[in-house]
Formats: C-alpha cells, sequence, structure tokens
C-alpha cells in the first residue's frame, strides 16, 4: 500500500525581517496525524537552520542567523510508516539591514584656536562595525574605525568661528549606514 501524499507547508514571519531579528518557521503537515521530524533548509547553500519533532501535525523552528539579502526557504517532513516523505515549496524570506542611530558629542563645547576638540560618535546598536566619517560642514575631518559603537577622532584643526560638525556611519554588511544630527562648536 503506498502511503497517502502528505502536503507540507512552510511560513515565515516576520517576513521581511531585520539582520539578528528572530524568525519564526512554522511548519505545518497535512495530514495532521503525520509523525516524526520536519527540518528547514536555506537554499542555495543548502544550510540546516533546524529541525523539530511534529506534535498534531506542526513544528516551529526559530533562527535569528539569517544573514541581509534574499533566503529561499524549504521544510522537509521525514515522513512515517503511514505518510510519505515531502517537501514544502520555496518560500523567500527578506532580510533588511537593521537601522541604527548616530549620535555626536563634543567635547569642550567651545574651544580656542589649536585647542584639541574630541569628538566621539556613539552608533546604536553596538553591534554595528565599520567606520565613522566626521565632518565640520562639507570639510572631511576625518574617518575612526567603531569599537562596541564608539568611535572617537581628535583635532586641532578647526579655525575660529562657528563650525557645524557632524557623525556620519559608514554601515556594514548587517547594518545601515546612518548620519548624527549637527552639533555646533564655537572656536
Amino acid at each position: 500500500v503506498t502511503p497517502p501524499i502528505v502536503t507540507v507547508t512552510l511560513s515565515a514571519s516576520p517576513n521581511p525581517a531585520v539582520s539578528g531579528q528572530t524568525v519564526t518557521l512554522t511548519i505545518a503537515v497535512n495530514p495532521a496525524s503525520g509523525t516524526g521530524t520536519v527540518s528547514v533548509l536555506d537554499s542555495p547553500a543548502g544550510s540546516s537552520l533546524g529541525s523539530a519533532t511534529l506534535s498534531n501535525g506542526s513544528a516551529t523552528i526559530t533562527t535569528s542567523t539569517l544573514k541581509v539579502g534574499l533566503h529561499s526557504l524549504q521544510a522537509s517532513y521525514s515522513g512515517d510508516s503511514n505518510n510519505a516523505a515531502n517537501k514544502s515549496v520555496l518560500v523567500t524570506e527578506t532580510v533588511n539591514p537593521a537601522v541604527t542611530t548616530t549620535t555626536l558629542s563634543v567635547a569642550p563645547a567651545s574651544s580656542s584656536p589649536g585647542q584639541n576638540v574630541v569628538l566621539t560618535a556613539t552608533v546604536t546598536p553596538s553591534a554595528a562595525t565599520g567606520t565613522v566619517a566626521f565632518k565640520d560642514g562639507s570639510t572631511a575631518l576625518g574617518i575612526a574605525t567603531l569599537a562596541n559603537g564608539t568611535a572617537t577622532l581628535s583635532t586641532s584643526t578647526l579655525s575660529a568661528g562657528g563650525h557645524i560638525l557632524t557623525a556620519s556611519y559608514s554601515g556594514d554588511g548587517n547594518y545601515s549606514n546612518s548620519t548624527s544630527s549637527p552639533v555646533g562648536q564655537t572656536v
């Protein structure tokens, strides 16, 4: 006797997601009497996102490791003595870069010509990597590398007068770019 054809359905939520966000993969098997395990693969690499045991014809798997980009996900049902193994149709999961916020602080708030001024950019979330470019209006002051969400640049080149300073985070493979609000500096 040939086992009945089993329908495997996969859904992903949220879709789209942002980098680092937990995505819940829900797998349903029909008939619900199916027992055994289900697993989810991320194509085209074919990397496993996990497996779970069916309960009343369904199972869930969670992952927060999906990289930025499009992912073709497919659920596989192992089958049992009464139900044939089968796979779901491909589900496309979109993962976007996580949004960042950049803030700039300047010390001291006012300075004298030739005095050292320290610009500190803080990028949230702190897991963001890459560089921050510091500017005085449209003039580049320098670039610093983020470490634990902070990048610092010291400068003594600000001329007498008013300056509008900004910090721009470049973004990376998982986090979007962002620019601070302007901070005024009087020399």
